[in-house]
């Protein structure tokens, strides 16, 4: 018992450091995977269960390695090979632990990273309230001060947390709070008046972290919770006040946002040169080069290891220099994982997202629905599953969550 409490402990340590440094988030996955390993040992007659998914994690995993045979940069292909340990490493242990993930196990460990999220959170704002302080701005939107509450400079404290991946952290725990609210209220042993709190609170940072994906992330989830439940007085005031605050906010980002996006020109223009780009701009010239370089390596990619030369290449061949001086990837999933392993890879990585949606509807587990569609957005404006923060993020929750059937009796009563 006591070795299944510290099992327990190490998964939610995996959780709760996923916002946190990357280190600390490492050291907490590999004593969970040598506690795996000898818990199955000493329990070999336990219920282990193979996921679809996992062998979809691993097939992603062995492209790459195949991919590496007819690399020119060996050494580069197994640096990216070595992120993506995780697709094997991580379902692997929730295969050997599947007699231990119950919905008891689960609600503890979203809690834990919801909390994490929290304070992570805070530490950015408490950091961007002191350089505003110490800049001797009282406006915490004047250029002249950086903007520290806004993007890059509001997660700049804590190392290579970039605030997108950080900000679909935030994203998934504003949906795990509303769902709790609302439907399971297991999770959270806290009232009502204060979860919405914690709502109006996540919903604020979403805002202050100024992306365009977030913000449409944000509101199609809204929208897919809503469809979701049926009408409830509290469930009112929630959209309400969400509604409120998206308005509001939306008008001090966004809107400044799109000052100098001229999306006709951006999405038309076929001219790649000079250095005068919107992020629109930008990445249609990415996604335009790098659709280019599959055309002509459809089946099995170039590499991983070769993956930025080659897309160099491209971006001379189309002139976009910009793009050169940058050393840009394709900024997009689904055209990195065709240009890293062909047409192979990239269905492997649609089959993923589909298996996810089915086992997600199929057993009314909103939370798996929800971090697919997080990712499955994601993937379209950034090579989300390239850097550590977000494979481990999105393996870690898909595999833990995909063994969770909130209809079922048996894990129901474990949930007691």
């Amino acid at each position: 018992m006591k070795f299944e409490k510290l099992i327990e402990f190490l998964l939610i340590s995996t959780a709760a450091t996923i916002p946190l440094w990357m280190l600390a988030n490492n050291i907490a996955i590999i004593l969970t995977l040598i506690s795996a390993i000898v818990y199955s040992i000493l329990n070999k007659t336990a219920e282990k269960k193979w996921q679809l998914l996992y062998t979809l994690f691993i097939l992603l995993f062995v492209l790459m390695v195949i991919a590496l045979l007819y690399t020119n940069n060996f050494e580069r292909g197994l640096r990216k090979l070595e992120y993506r340990a995780a697709f094997v490493i991580i379902p692997f242990i929730c295969y050997l632990l599947s007699s231990l993930i119950t919905n008891k196990l689960i609600h503890k460990v979203l809690k834990w990273f919801v909390y994490s999220v929290l304070i992570v959170s805070l530490i950015f704002f408490i950091t961007a309230i002191f350089r505003t302080w110490q800049y001797a701005s009282p406006n915490p939107f004047n250029e002249a001060n950086g903007n520290f509450f806004a993007y890059m400079e509001l997660t700049k404290v804590m190392e290579n947390t970039h605030p997108i991946y950080f900000g679909t952290q935030v994203l998934f725990a504003l949906f795990i709070i509303c769902y709790d609210a609302i439907e399971v209220k297991k999770i959270f042993n806290i009232r009502f008046r204060i979860k919405l709190l914690l709502i109006l609170y996540l919903t604020v940072l979403v805002f202050f972290l100024n992306s365009f994906l977030l913000t449409g992330l944000f509101i199609v989830l809204i929208i897919y919770f809503t469809f979701l439940l049926k009408t409830h007085t509290k469930f009112k005031l929630l959209i309400l006040a969400l509604l409120v605050s998206s308005i509001s906010l939306s008008s001090i980002f966004v809107v400044d946002k799109l000052n100098g996006i001229n999306f006709k020109r951006d999405f038309t223009s076929r001219d790649f040169s000079g250095s005068d780009f919107t992020a629109v701009r930008a990445r249609v010239a990415k996604y335009y080069c790098s659709i280019d370089l599959i055309s002509d390596n459809f089946f099995i990619g170039v590499s991983p290891g070769d993956e930025i030369d080659e897309l160099l290449k491209y971006y001379e061949k189309n002139k976009f220099t910009h793009g050169m001086i940058k050393k840009f990837n394709s900024h997009n999933q689904y055209l990195t994982e065709f240009i890293y392993t062909g047409v192979f890879g990239f269905l492997v990585l649609v089959y993923l997202f589909f298996i996810i949606f089915k086992k997600g509807l199929i057993d009314h587990n909103k939370l798996l629905v929800a971090i697919g569609f997080i990712y499955l957005c994601f993937n379209l404006t950034e090579s989300a599953l390239v850097r550590n923060k977000g494979i481990i993020f999105f393996v870690f929750f898909t595999c833990l969550l995909v063994n969770a059937n909130f209809n079922n009796k048996k894990l129901s009563e474990n949930a007691q």
